[in-house]
């Protein structure tokens, strides 16, 4: 069954979370019950009736929607879900209380800038090359890549953000300018994703100097919040636990970013995160409707930053 949620939202209408395959609003379908309805417990039965289902909806309105509306206001008023900010680790005020108006989003060094020991995160994606993409829907994540620093206080400054979309999805394009941007800029260091990104990570190693490419491997099992590992040569860290390190740093304003208006465009990487807790246990962990890679990559820009500057 597809039980219509946020993944069934495709560019041109409503797609299978399964397959990807369309889901025409004007197909034959019937209820389903999720629980038995003469149980006692049940005393009135219920019906969801999401925007994206009814047939009067247009479709350039809802996919309008979803660009203008804030994450838990789509959730609440297109598609018909309960999305309580508590489930979520950060939420849109708390964003927009650390968004300096003042600054531009800068890839870079800028005259206020200019002493500032800069690094860099990127979190690889496969963007609009992925087989979503291709079947028409939206993909599972994209390269981001974050220039950030700390300043005199010890607050971190994420200076600017990019996401790789169109034809930005091709990995060669993307190595070529975060490597111009560590030469160009002087970047002390890049935090990479390790994984998916070995290849990427490889030839970032090759076209600059090795030790300037920090690969971070997440590892849900590590005791500490991160480690160096000298055989494999990264660091291993504790994905739980630096996500919420960092939620917490941003709710206290020690990281801050660039003005809302050009940041509300990458917000609901931050906004999507929601918290989950694994089945017979009150082990917790983070999960993501949409994609989320602004937000690894503003933490390995971050962790890559503090952990070379001593930073606890």
């Amino acid at each position: 069954w597809n039980i219509l949620g946020v993944e069934d939202v495709g560019v041109n209408g409503i797609v299978c979370k399964t397959c990807g395959g369309d889901l025409p609003r004007d197909s034959e379908g019937h209820w389903v019950s999720k629980k038995t309805i003469d149980n006692r417990n049940i005393f009135m039965p219920g019906f969801r009736l999401p925007q994206i289902m009814s047939p009067k909806a247009e479709w350039s309105d809802i996919m309008e929607k979803r660009k203008k509306y804030s994450h838990t206001k789509f959730m609440n008023e297109v598609m018909a879900l309960p999305y309580e900010n508590a489930a979520n680790p950060i939420t849109e005020q708390e964003l927009r209380a650390v968004c300096d108006p003042y600054r531009k989003c800068v890839m870079g060094r800028t005259s206020s800038t200019n002493d500032m020991r800069l690094f860099a995160g990127v979190d690889w994606g496969h963007g609009d090359l992925s087989i979503r993409s291709v079947r028409g829907e939206r993909p599972t994540g994209f390269t981001v890549v974050t220039v950030g620093g700390f300043d005199a206080y010890g607050n971190f400054k994420v200076l600017g953000m990019k996401r790789f979309d169109g034809k930005e999805s091709d990995p060669v394009f993307q190595v070529k300018y975060v490597t111009d941007l560590i030469k160009k800029e002087g970047v002390l260091a890049c935090g990479c994703v390790y994984g998916e990104g070995f290849l990427h990570n490889k030839m970032l190693q090759d076209n600059t100097n090795p030790e300037r490419i920090i690969q971070w491997q997440a590892s849900a099992g590590l005791k500490s919040v991160y480690k160096w590992n000298e055989e494999a040569r990264r660091m291993i860290f504790n994905r739980t636990e630096c996500m919420t390190n960092r939620f917490m740093d941003i709710k206290k304003g020690r990281i801050q970013f660039y003005n809302w208006e050009e940041f509300k465009d990458i917000a609901p990487d931050f906004l999507t995160i929601n918290i989950q807790f694994r089945s017979g246990s009150e082990e917790m962990y983070y999960d993501h409707t949409l994609p989320d890679d602004a937000f690894h990559s503003m933490m390995l820009c971050y962790m890559t930053a503090a952990h070379l500057l001593g930073i606890h």
